[in-house]
């Protein structure tokens, strides 16, 4: 059986984990509305150097219960995983320079951003 290393949200802010090198800009999608949707909530950052969302379009989806249907996020914030090709180095292909367009849209995995833990770790084909 293949054996995963899974990626936790308390080991990501460790920085226990590769993320992507900086440089590139990727547009991200919540997980889609099913059993383990994800709240504004869980978008929000929860420690330093988390992801900076824009806090006034936050408090607006919260007003209005609803998810913003995708942002832009730096690539060192992304943990590698199948979701994004990159080289060795963690350089995202297509996503270098001042002038580069946001790559994606790459999908959030709903068991991060619920249950702060995904089984599949770098082999999970989402962000």
């Amino acid at each position: 059986a293949a054996r995963y290393t899974p990626h936790t949200v308390d080991a990501a802010h460790t920085g226990r984990f590769k993320s992507y090198a900086p440089g590139a800009r990727v547009t991200v999608l919540p997980p889609p509305p099913g059993p383990l949707s994800v709240s504004v909530e869980h978008l929000a950052p929860s420690h330093e150097g988390s992801l900076s969302l824009n806090p006034d379009l936050l408090a607006l989806a919260a007003e209005i219960e609803m998810l913003p249907t995708w942002f832009v996020v730096p690539s060192e914030c992304l943990l590698r995983t199948r979701a994004l090709a990159c080289d060795a180095d963690g350089i995202v292909a297509g996503g270098r320079g001042d002038n580069a367009r946001a790559l994606g849209p790459v999908t959030m995995c709903c068991h991060f951003a619920t249950k702060h833990s995904c089984d599949r770790g770098v082999r999970c084909k989402y962000a």
